[in-house]
């Protein structure tokens, strides 16, 4: 999950996974990254081609700690559970101490589309 306040975009990884640890480790390395969305799609069967938007952002990732964490987490779930904010915040409170927050700081945005 991830979400974007102003020029940075924060995600998450729950802890105890392989592949998250390694992207951690990766991110500790070289906190270069890319983050690449792709919006609206639609295959063109009969032209063998699609219409699409896509956009790449390009910055430095870092963990973020104490309240800026709980802020984050905060903003993950009034994005993705608007509706169930209440008891988002007791699934924040039970699974924050498991959980590892990144931000990324956007450095470059690029992005197309075709229509």
């Amino acid at each position: 999950m991830s979400t974007n306040y102003g020029h940075q975009i924060f995600f998450l990884e729950f802890t105890g996974f392989r592949i998250k640890i390694v992207k951690i480790d990766n991110i500790n390395n070289n906190p270069k990254v890319s983050f690449c969305v792709v919006g609206k799609t639609e295959i063109l069967p009969d032209k063998f081609s699609s219409n699409y938007e896509s956009c790449i952002v390009q910055g430095l990732a870092s963990e973020v700690f104490g309240e800026e964490k709980q802020k984050a987490f905060e903003g993950l779930i009034g994005k993705y559970s608007k509706d169930f904010v209440a008891e988002g915040l007791k699934f924040m409170v039970n699974c924050i101490d498991k959980t590892r927050v990144f931000k990324i700081a956007i450095s470059a945005v690029s992005g197309k589309a075709t229509k």
